[in-house]
Parts: C-alpha cells; structure tokens; sequence
C-alpha cells in the first residue's frame, strides 16, 4: 500500500508520515465496502469505538494522543517540509500568524531554546531531533520534579498540560 503519488521527495513533501492518510482511508473503505450492511456498521463501530478507548486511555495516562484519532487521516496537514514552506509564505505577516511562522521556521532549522527554556535542536537540519529535543524537555522536567510527565516525553509522547493524577495536579 505505496501509491507512486507518495513516492519520492514530492510525495514525502505533501505526505504525512510517508503514506499514512491513504492508507487509512483505504482501510476505511475495505471496512464499510465489504459485507453485509450489518457487518458492515458493526466493523465502523468497532473501529471508532476502539479509537475513542485508546484515545482515552492515553489521556488518563497524561498523553496526548489526538493527533491518531479515527478522523485524522481526513485532514490534510502535511509533512513537516510541507509546513516550513507555508510558515515561510506567511513569515512576513505583520499579525500573530506571522509570528508563529517565523517561530516555528526558527524551530525547524535554528538550534535555540523552547517555551519552557530547554535546548532545542533544529528538527529539520539534525537526524532525530524530535527525540533528541524530547529528551532536553525530559530532562527539564525531572530538574523541575515533573517525573512521571518527564517519562512520557523521554518516550517521545506528547503530555497534556491538564493531567492529574489521584486529584493532585502534575504541571
């Protein structure tokens, strides 16, 4: 499940992770193209029902997982090449949508410090800097005593800023 539209530098530019999207859909549609109508509705509910546990699951566990929900493969957003030339189309806006493309184009290719203050890595020049820059954020967050949230980022996840856990707040 490889189409050739996705193969290559154009289609690793548009594509998000490679070819994730489409082959989603194409799931989908084996899901709710083959059977009876029954099997049919019971396999989507099924599929949804599973997605919303996990999705839940996840955010007891404090990880944002939303960006793997059932209707993801729906929206387009690209690969983080795709990004950087939108955020450089828009870098020269004067509003706030300008200054967020210009952070996030000083993210991708400069090294320098994220909102908490830890080191970050340019994640479209250095080889694995999402982890590397995980690991700096985990880092930070052991310093400050954050140990449970420090794991799920050493991990690569993504936290939830509002986690708790047994009524006491985390962040």
């Amino acid at each position: 499940n490889y189409p050739l539209a996705f193969q290559g530098t154009l289609g690793r530019t548009f594509g998000k992770f490679g070819v994730y999207p489409v082959g989603q859909v194409n799931l989908y549609w084996r899901i709710v193209s083959s059977g009876s109508k029954t099997d049919r509705l019971v396999r989507a509910a099924r599929l949804v029902a599973s997605s919303v546990i996990i999705y839940n699951a996840f955010r007891a566990a404090g990880v944002d997982y939303s960006g793997f929900l059932w209707n993801d493969a729906f929206g387009f957003s690209g690969g983080p090449i795709y990004q950087s030339m939108q955020d450089a189309l828009q870098a020269t806006s004067t509003g706030p949508e300008g200054a967020m493309a210009r952070a996030d184009l000083a993210r991708s290719f400069l090294p320098g410090r994220d909102s908490d203050g830890n080191l970050s890595v340019p994640r479209l020049v250095v080889p694995g800097a999402l982890q590397i820059n995980s690991l700096f954020k985990a880092a930070g967050m052991i310093k400050n005593g954050e140990y449970a949230p420090a794991f799920i980022t050493a991990m690569g996840a993504t936290t939830r800023k509002d986690w708790t856990t047994g009524g006491l707040q985390v962040w």
